[in-house]
């Protein structure tokens, strides 16, 4: 019995020091090492470099490492061919394979064509296919137009439909808006897009103040509704996980505790593994309110493996392992949350929901 009343004064202390954590880390800037970036793109630009050779107008780079073999770069290409215009801007960039021939990479396109005005700021650019058509890429626009602020930096990018009009995408608007190392979606008049998935994304704690809320209701009410609440919130993480999502090109990331290792050096890789983690606790504290079993948490994970395998086959999204770990540690918080509260109510006499009357 003591036992019992160690692990869970335990599991509540865990408990409160992840919520404490999760805050602090949600308002923490990115830790910089070094020069600031990642391992992983610092030992790129200390490996890779260009081998170039130009004739005329057209300008053609190969990637290579220190060895001098050619290196393929995320997209699936090896080098580019950059044409110049009488101005020596480069017009259009073509992506290369190994035998220098172009090639359609897995962005959707082969070819950037580049547009600019009279004082040789890039205004514009679409997506060409190795026809030379103007193609669709693989995050649902043809082309971006671009707005400089009086500092010559890009302010405002819309997205181009393929006659060069400001395309609308789901839940990203009409394009972006810069503010230094930050960007915002935007409507079409270029002012901040206002939406459910933005809201989350600018107030993360309320990831977990709905999970709690949830995981309370849950234990304050019968099974059939618990029964509806988890239908209800199992549609809701579907929304959030496959709905109006761009594509990230099918990648996969098997990797196990990879992202973990940059969570106190990348921001938002910060904030994914939080929001994943505390997006599975109230689906696993449900679970466990109707179920009644430990072993439930299976079930979360399943749901978790099924969201990544869609994300990859519908390329909407990375297919990561980390992802499935932090759901799975959510849905375990989630029924150590509701055991521990369980605890509590049943010592203070009231039985909230495991003493609550389910034939009523």
């Amino acid at each position: 019995m003591r036992a019992g009343k160690f692990a869970v004064i335990i599991m509540a202390l865990l408990l409160a020091v992840f919520v404490v954590l999760s805050f602090v880390m949600t308002y923490v800037p990115e830790i910089k090492s070094g020069s600031g970036a990642s391992k992983e793109s610092e030992k790129s630009s200390q490996t890779v470099t260009r081998s170039e050779t130009r004739e005329g107008n057209i300008r053609t780079s190969f990637f290579v490492d220190e060895q001098g073999a050619l290196v393929e770069q995320n997209g699936g290409y090896y080098g580019v061919i950059d044409e110049f215009d009488e101005n020596e801007r480069v017009a259009k960039v073509t992506y290369i394979d190994k035998e220098g021939n172009p090639v359609m990479i897995s962005y959707g396109y082969a070819t950037i064509d580049r547009y600019y005005d009279e004082e040789g700021v890039l205004t514009k650019y679409m997506f060409l296919d190795l026809e030379g058509n103007i193609v669709k890429n693989s995050s649902g626009y043809y082309g971006m137009s671009r707005v400089y602020n009086d500092e010559g930096k890009v302010e405002l990018e819309f997205f181009l439909d393929a006659e060069g009009n400001k395309l609308k995408l789901p839940e990203r608007g009409y394009g972006y808006r810069y503010t230094g190392s930050t960007y915002v979606s935007i409507d079409e008049n270029g002012k901040e897009l206002v939406t459910f998935s933005r809201i989350m994304k600018k107030l993360p704690w309320l990831v977990f103040v709905i999970g709690i809320v949830i995981c309370i209701i849950g234990c304050l009410v019968n099974t059939k509704l618990r029964w509806l609440l988890l239908i209800a919130y199992t549609g809701f993480i579907l929304i959030q996980t496959l709905a109006f999502r761009g594509s990230n090109h099918g990648h996969l990331k098997l990797a196990i505790f990879d992202s973990y290792k940059d969570f106190f050096s990348i921001y938002t890789t910060r904030m994914e593994i939080i929001n994943n983690f505390w997006l599975f606790l109230p689906f696993g504290a449900l679970l466990y309110l109707i179920f009644r079993r430990k072993r439930v948490v299976f079930i979360a994970t399943a749901l978790s493996v099924i969201i990544e395998i869609s994300q990859y086959l519908f390329d909407i999204g990375y297919c990561e392992t980390d992802d499935v770990i932090s759901n799975t540690l959510g849905a375990i918080l989630g029924i150590l949350l509701v055991k521990v509260a369980s605890t509590f109510f049943e010592k203070m006499h009231f039985a909230i929901g495991f003493a609550y009357n389910e034939n009523e």
